[in-house]
């Protein structure tokens, strides 16, 4: 049996690890569940000098990975805990030897078991006894799929509440987005029945990252190129799930001069990367491959081309992307090749398995900036939940099209209805998928404007998994919807500040948007440069280079907000053009503000966009027809910025904006907690 997790009292701070929490002062840091177990386990063992070598052993069985990955999870857990390697007060490094925990420890009647941590018995604090993880019975996730109580009737004049900062559109893409790495961001692990049965075993996600060539004579272009190549690795070396040999392993085995199935056969692995580096003047050529070590097949192939100039963000950018495409290439790769090794596949129609990958491509190539058609990955995945009612995947990729409005022609009720049509069939299938109730609070939120079920469905699903580190996301989601700002902000600083992994890219270009529309124009400039060097292609840098140029115009730095912006204009002009008709108006271009809503196509997500770029035209008529199709359609950029502050004057002040507000007042069913607050906010 697993012991208990670990709550304890560390010199200052309190430990939590069923919520990787670590608190002192009544401030909460989140930490990966990775970085907070290498912390317990060294607590647990505080009596002695825990060595690398044994961390490495106890938390990366099987993985060739080198001590500096060890260094940068213990600088981790110094980080959270204010700590410093020169003056130790939590964790000491013992030279040559290894760390270890110095701060009191303080755990009631708690024993630590020195000698075999699975026998370690329940802890306490303060006398009270910590409970294991909360899980649900079988029929409290049935009643998951009921509806919760009734709300209260919400009849009579409708309420305006204070002014909501314009946030949600873009935590609502981030949720989204987050459900599609929900689905696909790890690898189905076999069943305890499959794994005496190797062919049934998923194939391993491992790959080795060989040196670079230099094709130019330029020794610093030789460098680069073997920088680039660490790069890589160490951004796939980050990815939880996937192995990755040492630099050390890899580059000594290429100078050998082997062929690149025998490499492969030394380094366990399945996949090899390779490149090239050629410069020109002051333009660099990089090529890679990803080649698959059981045939030779070059699964993915991309050359880019960057300037010389600032080669170090360069090489961090590109290296970050082609680690991201490495990982998409992967897992598509192996779950083409053998569908039936995989749980989520097996026993699915092959037909099924192939148009649901293909539906995967096109999004992956979306969101790597490379392409990608929304619209054609919802109709192969539609096809495939077709052909297969029993294929969970596809059911769940249903409904994100069906949420994210992706089929224009589709309206808003009849997207609710196929959403939970498609969430139910899943929950038919495997009642406790996390996903499936996740996205059925999303379906009451975007769609049904329901945030009372919500706020329900949300109280019971977290039982799912206390310990996953988005639920703050969500619960700021319907913080933010009903004007709790602030309560809002506190949650997602709190996810801000613990370990993203593989969310950051989808997690910083909506926390730049939020701090933005709080004002908080240095941060949004911080966590904006921290993003671009993840996303440097297609319409999401063009977005993150947008806002940075409002950023800019904000803070009285026009020309540089200038340059920012024809920037992004010639990356994502073409993709979305609604998004620079109000910033060419701000800019003092109202010419070219028409020309982006001339090329800008109207969706049931967007008509926001047009509103305020209107507004900044003072075509206040057009302002009222879009607010008007926006509430009636449920449009989310519309409904989250309806009490937002960014409406002048003669918006506000028209006898049309407050019917408006009326109209969406009728359209929502409130929480719990908003119709609490506001009943204590009456007058007695």
């Amino acid at each position: 049996m697993a012991p208990s997790p670990l709550v304890c009292r560390f010199g200052d701070y309190r430990i939590d690890q069923q919520y990787n929490a670590v608190e002192k002062g009544g401030e909460t840091t989140s930490v990966s569940p990775l970085v907070m177990d290498v912390l317990v386990h060294l607590i647990r063992y505080r009596d002695r000098v825990v060595s690398a070598e044994e961390l490495l052993t106890t938390f990366w069985p099987g993985r060739i990975v080198e001590e500096s990955t060890v260094h940068r999870v213990i600088s981790q857990i110094r980080n959270a805990l204010g700590d410093s390697a020169r003056d130790a007060m939590y964790i000491r490094t013992v030279s040559k030897r290894g760390y270890q925990a110095v701060a009191e420890v303080s755990m009631g009647d708690w024993a630590v078991n020195t000698t075999n941590p699975q026998r370690d018995t329940s802890p306490e604090v303060g006398g009270e006894s910590v409970d294991e993880p909360v899980s649900l019975a079988t029929e409290d996730v049935a009643q998951l799929q009921q509806q919760a109580d009734e709300p209260p009737g919400q009849t009579g004049t409708p309420v305006r509440r204070g002014l909501v900062l314009a946030c949600i559109a873009s935590l609502a893409v981030f949720l989204l987005g987050l459900t599609v790495f929900l689905l696909k961001g790890t690898v189905s692990a076999p069943t305890t029945a499959d794994s005496d049965d190797n062919s049934l075993v998923p194939p391993r996600e491992s790959v080795a990252v060989l040196p670079f060539t230099n094709l130019s004579t330029e020794a610093q272009v030789g460098f680069f190129a073997d920088g680039l190549a660490e790069s890589i690795l160490d951004e796939l070396a980050g990815i939880d799930h996937m192995r990755v040999p040492s630099r050390t392993a890899s580059f000594r085995l290429a100078s050998q001069d082997l062929d690149l199935q025998s490499m492969a056969r030394e380094l366990e692995v399945e996949y090899l990367v390779e490149g090239s580096v050629q410069a020109a003047a002051n333009e660099l050529r990089i090529t890679v491959q990803l080649i698959r070590a059981s045939d030779g097949f070059h699964v993915f192939s991309r050359t880019y081309e960057r300037s010389l100039d600032d080669r170090f963000d360069v090489q961090a950018q590109v290296a970050a992307h082609i680690a991201q495409m490495i990982h998409d290439k992967i897992w598509e790769d192996q779950r083409r090749q053998f569908p039936e090794r995989f749980r989520d596949f097996r026993g699915i129609k092959r037909r099924a398995v192939d148009l649901f990958l293909d539906s995967v491509a096109q999004y992956n190539l979306h969101t790597a900036g490379e392409g990608g058609d929304l619209l054609l990955a919802n109709q192969l995945v539609t096809k495939a939940a077709e052909i297969d009612p029993n294929f969970v995947l596809a059911h769940a990729d249903v409904a994100w099209g069906l949420l994210r409005r992706v089929d224009p022609d589709i309206s808003v009720d009849e997207a609710s209805v196929r959403a939970h049509r498609a969430l139910d069939r899943i929950l038919e299938l495997e009642p406790m998928n996390l996903t499936a109730h996740f996205m059925r609070e999303q379906v009451y939120i975007q769609l049904d404007l329901d945030y009372w079920q919500a706020e329900a469905l949300y109280e019971r699903a977290i039982a799912l998994a206390p310990r996953a580190p988005w639920w703050r996301s969500f619960m700021a989601n319907i913080a933010f919807r009903e004007g709790r700002a602030a309560e809002a902000l506190d949650l997602l600083a709190m996810e801000a500040s613990g370990d993203l992994d593989d969310m950051r890219r989808e997690f910083l270009p909506f926390y730049a948007d939020v701090l933005r529309n709080m004002g908080h124009y240095n941060r949004v400039l911080k966590v904006t440069d921290e993003a671009l060097k993840l996303i440097h292609a297609g319409r999401p840098r063009a977005e993150l280079l947008h806002g940075k140029a409002a950023t800019m115009f904000a803070l009285g730095r026009e020309q540089e907000g200038r340059q920012l912006l024809e920037e992004a204009w010639t990356l994502g002009g073409q993709h979305v053009p609604e998004l620079f008709i109000e910033t060419f108006a701000r800019f003092g271009d109202p010419a070219r503000s028409r020309e982006a809503a001339g090329k800008a196509l109207v969706t049931p997500v967007n008509r926001g966009h047009f509103a305020l770029g209107y507004q900044a035209l003072g075509e206040y008529e057009r302002v009222f027809e879009f607010l008007a199709e926006g509430i009636n359609d449920h449009d989310r950029s519309v409904i989250d910025i309806m009490r937002s502050d960014r409406w002048a004057e003669p918006v506000t002040s028209d006898p049309r904006f407050a019917e408006l507000l009326a109209l969406l007042e009728s359209k929502e069913t409130h929480s719990r907690r908003y119709l609490k607050d506001l009943d204590q906010a009456k007058p007695r």
